[in-house]
């Protein structure tokens, strides 16, 4: 394991601290918050996909994938955007 992954693991388990937290400090709205900041970082992230691949990754042998990876975190991300306003139970059974 690099220095990076280990940096970038410690970082991921301190967003998971806070995410604990945030549902601990604020019961009843904390599902909601943490479903937003996961439907707004998924589509960061399929942005991202794309981006990588139609800069770089067409080009590349399984570039392919690249382009489905992101389709799929949009995809996932409008799901998660739009059932924030459904009921806190299908919320939590999401997350």
């Amino acid at each position: 394991m690099s220095r990076l992954e280990r940096i970038k693991d410690v970082v991921v388990g301190f967003l998971m601290l806070l995410g604990g937290l945030i549902l601990f400090l604020f019961p009843n709205n904390g599902c909601y918050i943490i479903a937003a900041i996961l439907a707004i970082s998924l589509f960061l992230a399929g942005i991202r996909q794309l981006y990588y691949y139609f800069t770089m990754a067409r080009h590349m042998v399984g570039g392919l994938a690249m382009l489905l990876i992101g389709v799929f975190l949009l995809d996932f991300a409008a799901f998660t955007a739009t059932i924030i306003d459904e009921s806190r139970l299908m919320v939590l059974l999401y997350l």
